[in-house]
């Protein structure tokens, strides 16, 4: 996160030196941030959602499909684009079941996975709250302030 120029980063690694880098973009206040002249940066149209489900997006790599991130990703994809923290924690905490099988909030088998924890950053408001259990109950573990850094 660059909470100075409010700017949201996914970053993927992989061996080899190779690695992508996903601007998530959406509205800003000002339009004070420089554009990037980075040739491994790519970004997406305002209010573009990202789903991540332990997968490369972005990177040209091989790579063998999880059927669980599979499912969590299309389920996703089927949910409305969040605009609210509720909507946030309508998908997070999202228990339906896909294929019979996998959700995205992880409870157990058939693969022995669980979503431990959830965490929400505020780039509003430099807030991070991580969730314990289910989002969608709002138990709040931990929230600490984000301090910006730079300019």
């Amino acid at each position: 996160f660059d909470y100075v120029q409010r700017r949201v980063l996914n970053v993927e690694a992989a061996n080899l030196g190779q690695y992508a880098v996903w601007e998530l973009q959406g509205p800003r206040e000002s339009s004070s941030a420089a554009p990037t002249e980075n040739p491994h940066l790519t970004s997406e149209p305002a209010d573009s959602v990202l789903y991540h489900a332990n997968e490369y997006i972005h990177l040209d790599i091989n790579q063998t499909a999880s059927p669980s991130s599979v499912a969590r990703e299309s389920r996703a994809a089927e949910l409305p684009v969040p605009k609210s923290p509720d909507d946030f924690f309508s998908i997070m905490g999202d228990t339906v079941l896909v294929n019979d099988t996998y959700s995205i909030y992880r409870q157990g088998p058939p693969d022995s996975s669980y979503t431990l924890h959830s965490v929400m950053f505020d780039i509003d408001e430099n807030i991070a709250d991580i969730y314990s259990g289910n989002p969608k109950q709002r138990r709040v573990l931990y929230s600490f302030e984000v301090v910006p850094t730079g300019e």
